[in-house]
């Protein structure tokens, strides 16, 4: 498409997402859990779900590394 970055998922696919396209993705998916949380009475605590958030953007290759992270 012309005018929009692409971004690659990873060097482990072929396939490349529009920018808008996966920012939308991730704010529904990080806002679907949270509304979730508070639908279901909070069953985890804050730090809980925030880890767990985390967990799923790092393993789903959606945020970069942590300095930490690199030089282990």
């Amino acid at each position: 498409m012309k005018g929009k970055e692409l971004i690659p998922l990873s060097t482990h696919y072929a396939t490349r997402l529009q920018q808008d396209i996966l920012v939308q993705f991730l704010n529904s998916a990080t806002v679907g859990v949270i509304e979730w949380w508070f639908t279901s009475s909070m069953p985890y605590s804050a730090a809980d779900i925030t880890e767990q958030l985390w967990t799923l953007l790092e393993n789903n290759q959606m945020i970069p590394p942590t300095l930490d992270d690199i030089n282990c």
